[in-house]
């Protein structure tokens, strides 16, 4: 059986030993958990937010960074793509 939570090691393994580099914050927590901030008091970014997708599907998928036309204002998205 396919285990998300194995596959998605990798990718916060990434997270934590590269903070800085994602301005991402690292905080372990008095019961044991340790919790990733991605963008709500750390700054976080694109290539964060691209990770803590990756995070999110297990690497099962593939997504990637580009700007989409919304009415006329154009934002930057997270495309994900699986079969």
């Amino acid at each position: 059986m396919i285990s998300v939570n194995k596959l998605s090691m990798k990718y916060v393994k990434e997270l934590i030993d590269h903070a800085e580099e994602y301005r991402v914050k690292v905080e372990k927590l008095p019961c044991g958990a340790t919790v990733i901030d991605t963008g709500l008091e750390a700054p976080g970014g694109w290539m964060a937010g691209l990770l803590l997708t990756k995070v999110c599907l297990g690497g099962l998928a593939e997504c990637w960074l580009t700007y989409r036309d919304y009415g006329g204002l154009e934002l930057p998205t997270i495309v994900v793509a699986t079969d």
